[in-house]
């Protein structure tokens, strides 16, 4: 029993490191393109509202350089939350799993002492 707790934890301690490493990339990655995506957002509004042929083609122009400039942060953020995904999928499944787990000790009427948490 022992090795099984001293295992679940050293599993929630690499998945906890996980988890902030990517989220820290995540929140980076994020606020440093921030500016560059509102401009776009602005670009966008323009672009609906334009009438004139030359302005729509300026601030087309301008949103592909844009765009051309944040490619690859856009590309490293999809990757990173698709990394984010696994490990929320996999959090759910370490919940399901203790909760199993809880169940079935109920069921059977077990219980584990810690002598050495009293």
């Amino acid at each position: 029993m022992n090795a099984k707790i001293k295992s679940l934890g050293f599993i929630v301690f690499i998945f906890v490191t996980l988890s902030i490493v990517y989220y820290e990339i995540v929140i980076q990655l994020v606020a440093s393109k921030r500016p560059v995506l509102i401009h776009i957002y602005e670009i966008h509004h323009m672009l609906v509202k334009s009438n004139d042929e030359n302005q729509i083609l300026s601030l087309l122009s301008e949103c592909d350089g844009l765009f051309n400039a944040i490619e690859k942060d856009a590309e490293k953020l999809y990757y990173t939350f698709e990394v984010i995904e696994f490990l929320c999928l996999l959090n759910l499944t370490f919940l399901l799993q203790s909760m199993i787990n809880f169940l079935f000790t109920k069921i059977m009427g077990r219980f584990f002492e810690f002598p050495t948490l009293q």
